[in-house]
C-alpha cells in the first residue's frame, strides 16, 4: 500500500479553506440573499450570521480533525462514531460519502463551471446569451483544467491555492476600497431605514440563510485531506480559525460595498452583482476586469473542491463504500488520480443536465445541513468512545449544543413553508438508492462480474496501487474496535 504524503503547512490549510469558500458564491448569491432577506439590514445580519454558523461549526471540526486526522471528513467522523452501534453500523459514514460522490460535489462543481463559463462569455456575447454548446465547452474545459492540476501533486495542488486565494482575497478587498472612497459621494445604504420591508416569514428568511450558507461552503475543506498536513494537531485547528475569520470579515464588507453603490432594484436585477459594481463605479470600458477576477475565484474554487472531494471517495472506497478502483493513488505522487478523475467526469454531466441555480442551493445546502446534525452527534459520541484520547482544542459544550440546534433548524424549517418539495424530494431519493446500494453492495458484499480486472486494469493504466488506511491505524490505537 501507499501512504497519503504530508505536504501541507498551516498557510497551505488556511489558503486551502479560503480558496474553497471564496469562489462563484459571493458574486452570484447576494441577489438571492437579499431577495430572501427584505432588506438591506437583514441581509447584512444573514451574512454574518452565516459566518457565525460556520466559525461555530468550524470549532466543532477543529476538535473532530485534531481527534482524527484522517482523510475523509465527515465520513471519517461517522465511522469512528459508528463503531459503538450495533453491529459497527456504517449506514451514517456511507451516505454521507454517498451523497458527497454523487450529488453535492458533482452538483458545486457544475456550479462553478456554469458560473465561470458565464463570466468568460460574457464580454464575447454582451448582452445575447450564449449558445448552449459553447457553455458547456467552456464549463467542461474548466472542469478538466482544475482536475489535471490536482492530478499532478498535493505540493502543486498546495501552491496553486496559496497563490489563487491571495488574488481571490485582493479582488474583493479592491471592491470594498473602491466602495469606501466612492462612500462620500455615493451612498445608497441610506436610500432607506436598514431593516424597511424585513421578510417575516422565517421559511424565507431560512432560504436567504442557505445563499448564505452556500457562499461559506467549503469551511470543511481542510478537515478532509487533515491527513496531508504536517502537524494536523496544532494546524488544523489554526487554518479553520484563521480562514473563517478572513472569509466572513470580506463577505460582510463586500455586501457592504455592493449596497453603497447600488441601489436595492439593481441588487434584485442583477444576476452578476460584480458586473453592476463595477459599471457603477469603474465605467463600463473597466467592466471586462470583472469577467477576469470572477473567474480567477471561480477557478481557484473549482481547484481547490477538486483536491478535497477526491479524498472523501478516496476514503470510502478503502473501507469498501464505493467500487475498489477509486481506493488507489499513484505510485510515486500518492494522489488519488482515479477518484479525482471520476469527480471531474461527474461534474461535466451535471452541468449538461443543471436547472436552476435555487434549487442546486437548496438541495446542496439541505443535504449539508442533515450532515452537520450527524457531525455534531459524532462528536458527542466520540468524547465518550475516545475520552482518553489528548486533543489539541476542546469546543465548549454550550457552542457545540448550539450548533446543533441550529443544524437542526436548518433542516426541519424549509420542510415546513417550503415553496416547491422537488430539491428535497430528490434528496431523500438519492439517499433511498444509496441504501440500496448500501444492502447489495456492503452488507450483502455482491461483486459485478469483472470488477477485480478493472481494478487491475485502472491501477495498470494510472501507475497507481491500493492506500495506506491510516483511519484504521487511528481507530486501532485508541482501542476503538
Amino acid at each position: 500500500t501507499v501512504p497519503l504524503q504530508k505536504q501541507m503547512g498551516l498557510f497551505g490549510g488556511t489558503a486551502l479553506i479560503i480558496g474553497c469558500v471564496i469562489g462563484s458564491g459571493i458574486f452570484v448569491t447576494p441577489s438571492v440573499v437579499y431577495r430572501e432577506a427584505g432588506s438591506v439590514g437583514m441581509d447584512l445580519v444573514i451574512w454574518g450570521l452565516g459566518g457565525l454558523i460556520s466559525f461555530i461549526g468550524g470549532l466543532c471540526y477543529a476538535e473532530l480533525g485534531s481527534l482524527l486526522p484522517a482523510s475523509g471528513g465527515d465520513y471519517a467522523y461517522f465511522c469512528a462514531a459508528g463503531k459503538v452501534l450495533p453491529m459497527g453500523s456504517g449506514m451514517g459514514a456511507f451516505l454521507s460519502a454517498w451523497a458527497q460522490f454523487t450529488v453535492t460535489d458533482p452538483l458545486g462543481a457544475a456550479t462553478q463551471g456554469l458560473a465561470f463559463a458565464s463570466y468568460v462569455l460574457r464580454p464575447i456575447y454582451h448582452t445575447c446569451n450564449p449558445p448552449y454548446l459553447a457553455v458547456i465547452f467552456v464549463t467542461a474545459t474548466f472542469i478538466g483544467l482544475t482536475t489535471f492540476i490536482n492530478c499532478i501533486s498535493t505540493k502543486v495542488s498546495a501552491q496553486v491555492q496559496g497563490l489563487l486565494s491571495s488574488i481571490k482575497c485582493l479582488v474583493l478587498i479592491s471592491i470594498i476600497l473602491t466602495a469606501a472612497v466612492l462612500s462620500y459621494r455615493v451612498n445608497h445604504l441610506t436610500d432607506v431605514p436598514l431593516f424597511a420591508n424585513t421578510n417575516r416569514d422565517p421559511g424565507r428568511i431560512t432560504l436567504a440563510i442557505y445563499g448564505a450558507l452556500f457562499s461559506y461552503s467549503g469551511w470543511k475543506s481542510v478537515n478532509l485531506v487533515a491527513a496531508e498536513m504536517t502537524d494536523p494537531h496544532r494546524q488544523l485547528p489554526r487554518a479553520i480559525a484563521a480562514g473563517l475569520l478572513t472569509v466572513t470579515v470580506i463577505y460582510i464588507l463586500t455586501n457592504v460595498a455592493y449596497f453603497i453603490c447600488l441601489d436595492g432594484q439593481e441588487m434584485l436585477r442583477s444576476e452578476a452583482v460584480a458586473v453592476s459594481f463595477a459599471q457603477a463605479t469603474w465605467g463600463v470600458k473597466a467592466t471586462i476586469l470583472v469577467p477576469i477576477f470572477v473567474s480567477i475565484s471561480v477557478f481557484g474554487s473549482a481547484c481547490a473542491g477538486s483536491f478535497c472531494s477526491s479524498r472523501v471517495v478516496l476514503a470510502a472506497s478503502r473501507q469498501g463504500h464505493l467500487p475498489r478502483f477509486l481506493s488507489n493513488v499513484h505510485a510515486e505522487s500518492a494522489v488519488p488520480l482515479a477518484s479525482t478523475i471520476v469527480r471531474g467526469f461527474l461534474g461535466v454531466v451535471y452541468a449538461i443536465f443543471a436547472g436552476s441555480l435555487d434549487a442546486l442551493i437548496e438541495a446542496g445546502v439541505f443535504l449539508d445541513s442533515i450532515f452537520d446534525v450527524l457531525g455534531v452527534v459524532s462528536l458527542f459520541v466520540l468524547r465518550h468512545t475516545m475520552k482518553e484520547t489528548p486533543r489539541a482544542y476542546k469546543v465548549p459544550i454550550v457552542l457545540a449544543v448550539v450548533r446543533l440546534l441550529i443544524a437542526m433548524g436548518l433542516v426541519v424549517i424549509p420542510l415546513e413553508s417550503a415553496a416547491r418539495y422537488t430539491p428535497y424530494i430528490l434528496v431523500l431519493l438519492l439517499l433511498e438508492a444509496g441504501i440500496i446500494y448500501y444492502w447489495l453492495f456492503v452488507d450483502l458484499k455482491l461483486r459485478l462480474p469483472g470488477s477485480d480486472a478493472f481494478n487491475v486494469f485502472v491501477q495498470k493504466v494510472l501507475f497507481s496501487a491500493p492506500c495506506a488506511n491510516e483511519l484504521e491505524d487511528i481507530l486501532a490505537v485508541n482501542k476503538v474496535l
